[in-house]
């Protein structure tokens, strides 16, 4: 994991390990720079993320934003439900 640069913005949090590591292949073949973050999920929120104790944060430079966002989409719906897009 790269540590977090001071730049770098929330991209999306993903509650399903597949769906993180097909999201960080797509990131990763598509040359784009990403960080990820575990963040714990206090108890009044885990229902927004189907009741996960940690979420994975997935961060990215603002320059790669848009391209980051566009190739996130190419996943299939049941996996881009999974994703919460910030």
């Amino acid at each position: 994991t790269v540590m977090d640069c001071l730049e770098d913005i929330e991209l999306c949090k993903i509650v399903d390990a597949q769906v993180k590591e097909k999201v960080m292949v797509l990131l990763i073949r598509n040359r784009i720079p990403y960080a990820e973050r575990w963040d714990e999920v206090p108890l009044l929120k885990r229902a927004k993320y189907h009741g996960a104790k940690e979420i994975c944060v997935i961060l990215t430079h603002p320059a790669h934003r848009e391209e980051a966002v566009k190739v996130i989409h190419t996943l299939d719906k049941d996996m881009q439900n999974q994703i919460i897009m910030e």
